[in-house]
């Protein structure tokens, strides 16, 4: 893959069914007119692993690129060689969606560049290439003002989602683009076949959960949700909540457990949607944890509310933000680890549900790497 003559070329290698991918594909027509643009800052990333050091080189890069990193002549070179000292996450963050293939979003500073990036990444092309694509902008001076910083409005926080959703909803099209060609091209290979399905039901899973939220917000907003209201044991619930999450707690080795006070614990709600709100919480858990962290589930009894808390020893809530957690496109909760995808709006459907059925919802933290609790309180049922 090169840079010529203001359009990029790609060099593919060939599939294990022996067919050569197509490079006139509507995704790599898309990347290339995204390198010729002045609108944003982008790259294409060539990744390599040896053992457990991992570098990448910069195959092509938008106009924009040099100045929003302050990286200049950077293509044919590897970051390791234009900084020596740059953060092992990123490192680890692109070799991760070059293997995987999962794309994602991030925000995480980059000290040696003396700046802090927002953006996507997600691989291109066959597995094998290890090719990565990232679209990203420096939020530097949008977020490194601690001191006197303004507060954040509705009008920027719905903009931001904008922007946001467009990256999200795009992300998946471009594999499930390249899968639907690739099966249509297949003839014998069961293995690529394989992998290409699973790859396209990951994707369209991902989509799928994406406009399903959309519409939650919809009409959770309009008030136009029907509850199905039965006698529920949020014992019942929390465990197929923590069944559903059960491949991602796997993935991040975290301690999962429940800790309950009494046997039943009873309400009257609808129990697809109480699965929503303790996924949600469970999932925002996992998120912002550690690999190989804790996360408890408590569920007790007081006053004729049920009392369950969701209490993980992950990265916390600064002072600033635990005000703002609930709020709807809000995707500001600080943390030092991996980064995360989504709209930020999960936490803000757990408010409007638990709200519907008699309930509360609250968050504390005691700050930053001090981990977090959202506790849910219901009327028990009579």
């Amino acid at each position: 893959m090169r840079w010529s003559e203001g359009k990029l070329e790609f060099s593919l290698p060939m599939s294990p069914a022996g067919l050569a991918m197509d490079s006139d594909v509507d995704a790599y027509d898309w990347v290339a007119q995204l390198m010729g643009s002045h609108k944003v800052a982008a790259c294409v990333l060539e990744v390599s692993e040896s053992g457990e050091r991992i570098d990448y080189r910069f195959a092509a890069v938008s106009p924009g690129f040099a100045e929003s990193t302050g990286l200049h002549d950077a293509v044919g070179r590897s970051m390791r060689e234009l900084r020596p000292d740059h953060e092992q996450f990123w490192f680890d963050l692109y070799a991760r969606v070059a293997r995987t293939g999962e794309a994602t979003h991030f925000e995480h500073g980059a000290r040696a560049l003396d700046r802090r990036f927002r953006g996507h990444a997600f691989r291109i092309g066959h597995p094998d290439a290890h090719q990565v694509v990232v679209i990203f902008e420096n939020c530097s001076q949008l977020d490194g003002m601690e001191n006197g910083a303004m507060p954040d409005s509705s009008d920027a926080r719905i903009e931001r989602f904008g922007a946001t959703l467009a990256h999200e909803l795009r992300a998946p099209l471009a594999p499930l683009g390249n899968g639907l060609r690739i099966v249509k091209q297949l003839s014998q290979s069961q293995e690529e076949l394989r992998w290409t399905i699973s790859m396209m039901e990951r994707q369209f899973a991902q989509l799928t959960g994406l406009i399903d939220d959309l519409l939650d917000v919809g009409r959770l907003v309009s008030n136009n949700v029907h509850l199905e209201r039965a006698r529920v044991d949020l014992h019942h619930v929390i465990s197929d909540s923590i069944e559903a999450c059960g491949a991602t707690i796997d993935a991040r080795r975290h301690d999962v457990a429940i800790e309950s006070v009494g046997n039943g614990l009873f309400v009257t709600g609808d129990i697809r949607r109480l699965n929503q709100v303790f996924t949600n919480l469970l999932t925002n858990s996992i998120k912002y944890t550690e690999p190989g962290g804790q996360i408890r589930i408590r569920l007790a009894s007081v006053d004729g509310m049920a009392i369950v808390e969701v209490r993980d020893n992950g990265s916390g809530i600064s002072r600033e933000e635990l005000p703002r957690v609930f709020d709807p496109f809000n995707q500001g909760r600080s943390h030092r680890y991996e980064p995360k995808g989504g709209l930020g709006i999960g936490l803000s459907i757990v408010k409007s549900i638990v709200r519907l059925h008699g309930g509360s919802v609250s968050a504390h933290s005691d700050g930053l790497g001090q981990g977090s609790c959202f506790t849910v309180r219901l009327p028990l049922s009579s």
